[in-house]
C-alpha cells in the first residue's frame, strides 16, 4: 500500500492538499526515515516520491491496528 492510500485510511478528515501540504510521511510515522527538509514552503517532486513510497504490508497492519485501539479507547 502507498503512503498516500494509508493516510486516508488513518485520518479519513484530511484531503488530498492537506496531507501532501501540511503533513509528512515521516511526521505521521507512516514511514522510516525519509530525511529531507520538512520546513518546505512548497510541494515537490521529493514530496510526492515520499507520498508515493510503498509501506510494508506488516507496518500498514500495525498502524491500522493501533488506530483501531485508539478509536476505541475515545
Amino acid at each position: 500500500m502507498r503512503a498516500c492510500e494509508l493516510a486516508k485510511l488513518l485520518y479519513p478528515s484530511l484531503s488530498k492538499n492537506d496531507f501532501i501540504q501540511l503533513t509528512c510521511p515521516d511526521i505521521l510515522l507512516i514511514c522510516d526515515k525519509i530525511g529531507c527538509k520538512k520546513d518546505k514552503n512548497c510541494v515537490d517532486t521529493e514530496c510526492i516520491d515520499c507520498w508515493n513510497r510503498e509501506v510494508k504490508d506488516t507496518r500498514v497492519e500495525w498502524l491500522l491496528e493501533s488506530k483501531k485501539m485508539c478509536d476505541f479507547m475515545c
